[in-house]
């Protein structure tokens, strides 16, 4: 999940917007959202001379959500 103005809206649509947003947050083992700006850094990563002899993988930018 990443903090953006719609999950934000989400959160806020709901009864409780705390609890909501630590349900989602717990769900990460890094316990926090990520920000856009850590999708975007993956993504100049891999857009980089560092990451050239990176090919054929998907690439989790997900605070250990999928390793759950």
């Amino acid at each position: 999940f990443i903090k953006t103005e719609m999950l934000e809206g989400l959160f806020h649509s709901s009864a409780d917007p705390v609890t909501a947003e630590r349900e989602i947050t717990s769900k990460h083992p890094v316990n926090r959202l990520a920000s856009p700006e850590e999708v975007a850094n993956a993504a100049v990563f891999l857009l980089g001379e560092e990451s050239s002899f990176i090919t054929g993988i998907a690439m989790a930018v997900d605070g250990g959500y999928s390793a759950r």
